[in-house]
């Protein structure tokens, strides 16, 4: 109960922070068209290089719009498979998805950001434009748009380390995890990257802890009350806008099944191996090979992407 009110009571504050936000922008617009025009540009911090940050860090304008895509496919040696890889049984639709979050950015300061945003989920997108028919469970869609969301995040140099910290807050609408009582969610994510001439060290930590409004059912299956993630990661600069990268996912879950707030159970890593390409600024895209690191095979390795972009 204490999770759920501290959850309930931070996704709260963070949505009235974003309609503070909002009526500040729609203030603004009221003012007339050569204040829209006109939309402020923060100078760019030349001591973030990396081009993965810049791109997460959004637009330098005050007002904008940021995209986070990814498309989670098929095993390598079955393309037509509507299902992504899950040998570990993970408690989530495991159907192909193009997943992300669309949504308007106020930036505060050249460093500092804060977004609200909603989930969107496109399920076996191949098979749809292809009028293929692909089996589902009973009222399942192929179309979501889901759990909305408010987030502040900070991108910053410390030393030789260039940083990223970043606090969301989210209310859940998919169906998936309403249906096991899951309503909102907290996260913290900080990320820090330090270049040694061409190589690039990089790791993210991150946490995200879930409310919920009902005691733990034994249909439920293996859903968590918080999860855990380190991912480090290994990049090589082919050219400014180019690098080869690859990274490792470790992560704990803490089960409800379990019982006890304080019972960890380690998921089976994940790793990627791909490139980064900088198209602009402001566009970022990674393809890349995701498979399990202690049992990598063709029939587990899927070929994925994800992409950030920021508009204005």
């Amino acid at each position: 109960m204490k999770m759920r009110i501290w959850t309930g009571t931070l996704v709260a504050f963070g949505l009235i922070g974003a309609s503070g936000a909002w009526a500040e922008s729609a203030s603004t617009s009221a003012t007339g068209l050569g204040n829209v025009i006109q939309n402020k540009k923060f100078s760019e911090d030349k001591r973030i290089t990396d081009m993965e940050l810049k791109a997460q860090a959004g637009s330098l304008s005050r007002y904008s719009m940021k995209f986070d895509l990814s498309y989670y496919g098929p095993p390598v040696g079955n393309l037509s498979n509507p299902s992504v890889p899950n040998p570990d049984n993970r408690p989530f639709d495991d159907r192909t998805n193009v997943a992300g979050y669309m949504g308007l950015r106020y930036r505060m300061s050249p460093s500092a950001a804060i977004s609200a945003s909603t989930g969107l989920k496109w399920f076996t997108p191949i098979q749809t434009v292809t009028g293929d028919k692909v089996e589902k469970a009973p009222g399942a869609k192929d179309f979501d748009v889901t759990n909305p969301q408010v987030s502040f995040d900070r991108t910053y140099p410390a030393g030789p380390f260039q940083l990223r910290t970043s606090i969301k807050s989210s209310l859940i609408t998919a169906k998936y995890y309403l249906d096991r009582g899951q309503y909102g969610s907290l996260g913290f994510a900080q990320g820090a990257k330090y270049t040694v001439d061409r190589f690039i060290l990089g790791m993210v930590a991150d946490v995200d802890f879930y409310g919920f409004n009902r005691e733990y059912q034994r249909g439920d299956g293996r859903i968590s009350n918080y999860y855990i993630s380190f991912i480090p990661s290994l990049e090589y600069k082919l050219t400014d806008r180019l690098n080869l990268r690859t990274s490792v996912g470790y992560s704990l879950s803490n089960l409800r099944m379990n019982g006890s707030w304080w019972l960890w159970e380690p998921i089976q890593p994940t790793a990627r191996a791909g490139v980064g390409w900088a198209i602009t600024r402001e566009i970022y895209f990674n393809p890349y090979l995701n498979f399990f690191w202690e049992r990598p095979a063709w029939t587990t390795t899927s070929l994925s992407f994800s992409t950030v972009f920021s508009i204005f």
